[in-house]
């Protein structure tokens, strides 16, 4: 029977969701470091619940950042332009995860001004505060990962 063929065979359909934000008006200082923007990277990918599993950050000349970060469900990374006052992020999961709640995350942690915020476009909204002493904070951990073996 024909509809028995059907029912065995399943169709696996990619799923995911993704996010992409250009923001302005950044201070200038915040994306030129590496060691800051580590750390809202690593506090977005925490606060969505997703796992990062490594992330690289380089210094462009004479200025920006760019960072990618591999994470289980997919990946993120962004780009930075300081005297322009500009980033433009990617986020992207594999699975069910809705992003759309994180751009508000994005806009605290990366001192984005909120969507009618009176500003003019030439005003730069200050950034968040330093990373504490010690450096930006590591991927965390994922034990148990395929083959055995601990992935950072």
């Amino acid at each position: 029977d024909d509809d028995d063929d059907d029912d065995e065979e399943e169709e696996h359909l990619p799923q995911g969701q993704h996010l992409l934000i250009d923001i302005k008006n950044v201070d200038a200082d915040f994306l030129d470091s590496e060691d800051r923007l580590s750390v809202a990277m690593t506090s977005v990918v925490n606060e969505a619940g997703l796992t990062l599993l490594s992330y690289h950050c380089h210094s462009l000349k004479p200025k920006g950042v760019s960072c990618a970060g591999i994470l289980l469900e997919s990946h993120i990374s962004f780009h930075t332009w300081p005297d322009e006052g500009v980033i433009t992020l990617d986020l992207f999961t594999c699975g069910s995860a809705v992003l759309l709640p994180m751009v508000e995350v994005v806009e605290r942690l990366f001192g984005i001004p909120r969507p009618g915020a009176a500003s003019d476009d030439d005003d730069v909204v200050p950034a968040p505060p330093p990373p504490p002493a010690g450096g930006p904070p590591q991927p965390r951990r994922l034990r148990g990962a395929p083959g055995g073996e601990d992935v950072f």
